[in-house]
């Protein structure tokens, strides 16, 4: 007995893909989700997390009273 794909061929070979697509391709490179969300620099996907300007996850940049990333207070 023959059956029919996602596509309602009978005999045919489509299948739903991980984002429930007739014959999809899944998820595009790079996204996390079937959504187009990509990982955030924590790792969720779809969060709202970013690096700062010493390149800290979620940082809060140059500490007060330091003039760079690295503590360096003099000269500035």
């Amino acid at each position: 007995m023959r059956r029919l794909d996602c596509a309602g061929k009978c005999g045919g070979d489509l299948t739903f893909d991980v984002c429930e697509v007739c014959g999809g391709s899944g998820k595009p490179d790079g996204n996390c989700d079937c959504f187009g969300n990509v990982d955030d620099c924590a790792g969720v996907c779809g969060g709202k997390a970013k690096k700062d300007v010493c390149g800290k996850c979620n940082g809060k940049g140059i500490p007060e009273g330091d003039c760079d990333c690295f503590g360096n207070t003099l000269n500035c």
